[in-house]
């Protein structure tokens, strides 16, 4: 009899191993946002990264630099453990030293994310001015990064029109038109 309880207690425990190797590989979940955002840069051959901004909310998202190129990460909470996807690396547009992107996701509240990096020692703030006429306002990091989330419940009109990076007094020392209307 206890040979047998002993095959049946092996055969659980090669099982358990065997499932645990397969989540593992097929569906990446970590305990914390940081052991993530390791695992997304391992995957990708590079790291670390230096954080340049990062911004919690519903989703943590985090700009990454390295080596000259920059990388969004996005970590999602499920439930106690946190998943990573991203852009390696992000295509950044623009010139003059302002570089940007921007990703965006529907679902019940359309969110739109422009990121992006400096490379003008004058520039301290970017503004983003949305079709609608809105603009928004954010900080330069000390690394040169920044990071702006916007939320929304629909995606009508919430596209970027005009990107500039302004120095400590508010003037316009960039400004990039993307969609002329």
């Amino acid at each position: 009899m206890n040979r047998l309880r002993g095959k049946k207690l092996l055969r659980r425990f090669v099982f358990l191993l065997l499932f645990v190797v397969l989540c593992r590989s097929f569906w990446p979940l970590y305990l914390t946002s940081w052991g993530a955002q390791r695992a997304f840069q391992r995957q990708y051959h590079w790291g670390p990264g230096q954080v340049l901004c990062q911004e919690e909310g519903r989703r943590e998202y985090r700009l990454l630099a390295w080596e000259g190129d920059t990388a969004l990460v996005t970590l999602k909470r499920w439930g106690p453990f946190w998943m990573a996807e991203g852009n390696v690396p992000a295509l950044l547009m623009g010139e003059n030293g302002l570089l940007y992107s921007w990703r965006s996701w529907g679902g019940e509240e359309y969110e739109l994310v422009v990121y992006g990096k400096t490379e003008d020692n004058r520039i301290s703030q970017v503004e983003v001015e949305f079709l609608t006429g809105e603009t928004r306002r954010q900080e330069v990091t000390a690394e040169g990064g920044f990071l702006l989330v916007e939320s929304r419940g629909t995606s009508d009109d919430f596209y970027v029109k005009t990107i500039r990076g302004l120095d400590e007094k508010g003037n316009i020392i960039i400004e990039d038109v993307i969609i002329k209307r």
